[in-house]
């Protein structure tokens, strides 16, 4: 990949110069799959407590942990269930709330 930068000539003038990055990565096929790409709340009065459900499929070939980083405390948003495992082919019902705080 190439990286451009301004290098001073000495003389008060700039000069572009060019070097190259190899970039190394390895790709993962996805097991997870969303029946959602996003989930809209829309507008919600402070107090108010909305549900949506998504559903999790798995689209490998090995059972799929889930597992959930932590939620910021006041961020208004929880999941409602636990995350188990999946095993291929199969899905999961996912509930994530949201209540505004303020």
């Amino acid at each position: 990949m190439p990286v451009y930068f301004k290098a001073e000539t000495g003389s008060g003038e700039e000069k572009l110069n060019r070097a190259f990055l190899e970039i190394r990565t390895c790709v993962l096929n996805r097991s997870l799959s969303s029946n959602v790409a996003e989930i809209d709340f829309g507008e919600l009065a402070v107090s108010s407590r909305l549900c949506k459900e998504i559903t999790i499929t798995n689209v490998g070939t090995e059972p799929a942990p889930m597992r959930l980083d932590p939620l910021p405390p006041y961020g208004g948003f929880a999941v409602l269930n636990a995350m188990r495992t999946i095993e291929p082919g199969k899905s999961k019902n996912v509930v994530v709330e949201f209540e505004p705080n303020n």
